[in-house]
């Protein structure tokens, strides 16, 4: 399968139900901080933004302990009383995706205005869904990444948005050198407070 079909593949609006109707009420919506008014504009704004939901069939995702197993035994805590492996995130990868939907926003804020098609597919590609260091910021990274900071987390188990922060803030300090992103400081609040000292600088 070629990176462009992945790309596609990962992006959906099909079980999103503003999409199949334009009796949309409650106006004026406001979305990343522009206020919309009417229902064409809401969707156009909504159809412009990068879309990442549940996905199935994509590379499986394994500890690397678990890589060059033959058998499906397993002793791992990352998946003990779970499958060995998976293939899909539906169920339990709704976070982690609403983090890359976050991220992939703030590049792409930060990218403006070379905000162009190809500017555009490329950094979707580095959240393509597999661990190859040229995708960073794929599903499995940000597991991967989590898994190694609990031993106690087992793949399958729902991450909550916490979780998921501090996974953006690890991953966006090991992009490649060769991966031209712009630099991007990320604090993590905790209990919802922000604290403007400990804020970088």
């Amino acid at each position: 399968m070629d990176p462009e079909t992945n790309i596609m593949e990962t992006l959906t609006y099909e079980n999103c139900p503003i999409f199949k109707t334009n009796n949309l009420i409650n106006f004026p919506y406001k979305i990343a901080g522009t206020t919309f008014t009417n229902s064409n504009e809401l969707n156009s704004a909504i159809k412009s933004m990068v879309w990442f939901t549940y996905r199935s069939g994509f590379p499986v995702l394994q500890p690397e302990n678990m890589k060059n197993k033959t058998d499906n035994s397993c002793n791992n805590s990352n998946f003990e009383n779970y499958m060995s492996s998976y293939t899909s995130d539906s169920g339990w990868g709704c976070a982690v995706r609403v983090g890359q939907m976050l991220l992939a926003k703030t590049y792409l804020r930060l990218l403006e205005p070379k905000n162009d098609d190809n500017r555009r597919k490329e950094l979707i590609s580095r959240f393509l869904d597999n661990a190859d260091p040229s995708s960073p910021f794929s599903f499995h990274n940000f597991v991967l990444t989590y898994a190694k900071s609990d031993q106690n987390y087992k793949i399958g188990t729902w991450l909550g948005p916490n979780n998921v922060c501090h996974c953006i803030k690890k991953l966006i300090n090991t992009v490649p050198e060769n991966i031209n992103l712009p630099k991007i400081n990320t604090f993590v609040c905790m209990d919802s407070t922000i604290v403007i000292p400990e804020l970088p600088k």
